[in-house]
C-alpha cells in the first residue's frame, strides 16, 4: 500500500508513533483476524477527536437499493468521519491492515475511504446484521478493521456470522481485521456508550 510522505503531524513524534501499537501474537478465528493492540493513551486520544471541529459529525446511515439514508431499526450510532489532515490515524489503519494481509490475501489499492469514530449511546440497538460493502466507494471494501477503544460498557457486542454466530469481546486497544463480505453486528448497548475505530481498506469490488 502506499505509504504517506510524511508520517507525521504535530502531536506524532517518532517514538510515539512506535509506541502507539503494541507488538501482539497475530491469530486468526473464524475468518477474524486479530491484527494489533492500540495503547490506552491511543484510544483516549482517538475519543478526544470526537472533539475536533474539522471531523464530520453524521448520524450513521444503511444503504438501501439505491441509495444510503438513515434508519434508526436498523442503525444507532454517531459517526465521526477523521479529517484527511490527521495522518497520525492513517498511520495506524495502514499499519494494522499490512499485518492482517497476511491472512486476508486479497488484491488492494489502500485506505480509499476516510476513518471513522463510532459512537453507540447508551439504550442504542446498535447496527444490526449487515455487511460493509454497499454503494458508491463503499463497493470497493475489502478489508474493514475495528478498533475498540473503551470498555466501560454493558451489550454492544461484536457478532460474526459464518456457519454459525460468533462473538468477539475484544478488550480496549485491541483490534480486528475481516473481509468486508462477513456479516456482522453490533448488539445493543444496555449501559454507558461504546467508542470504536472502524475503517476499510480498498480494492477492485470483489466478484
Amino acid at each position: 500500500m502506499k505509504k504517506h510522505s510524511h508520517r507525521y503531524d504535530t502531536f506524532w513524534d517518532c517514538e510515539e508513533m512506535a509506541l502507539a501499537i503494541n507488538p501482539k501474537q497475530v491469530k486468526t478465528t473464524h475468518g477474524v483476524v486479530s491484527c494489533g493492540e492500540i495503547t490506552k493513551t491511543t484510544c483516549n486520544r482517538l475519543i478526544d477527536e470526537s472533539q475536533c471541529s474539522n471531523n464530520l459529525n453524521v448520524v450513521g446511515r444503511v444503504s438501501s437499493k439505491d441509495s444510503y439514508e438513515e434508519n434508526s431499526e436498523i442503525r444507532q450510532v454517531n459517526a465521526f468521519i477523521i479529517h484527511q489532515d490527521k495522518l497520525w490515524v492513517d498511520e495506524l489503519v495502514i499499519s494494522l491492515a499490512e499485518t492482517a494481509m497476511a491472512y486476508l490475501q486479497y488484491d488492494i489499492v489502500g485506505l480509499l475511504e476516510r476513518p471513522q469514530l463510532l459512537n453507540y449511546k447508551e439504550s442504542s440497538k446498535g447496527y444490526d446484521w449487515h455487511t460493509d460493502i454497499g454503494l458508491g466507494m463503499a463497493s470497493t471494501r475489502k478489508i474493514s478493521i475495528s478498533v475498540n477503544l473503551n470498555d466501560n460498557y454493558e451489550g454492544g457486542t461484536l457478532q460474526f456470522f459464518s456457519d454459525k454466530t460468533y462473538e468477539f469481546n475484544p478488550p480496549r486497544g485491541d483490534a480486528i481485521a475481516f473481509p468486508s463480505f462477513l456479516p456482522h453486528r453490533v448488539t445493543p448497548i444496555t449501559k454507558g456508550e461504546r467508542w470504536s475505530l472502524v475503517a476499510w481498506i480498498g480494492g477492485q469490488p470483489f466478484r
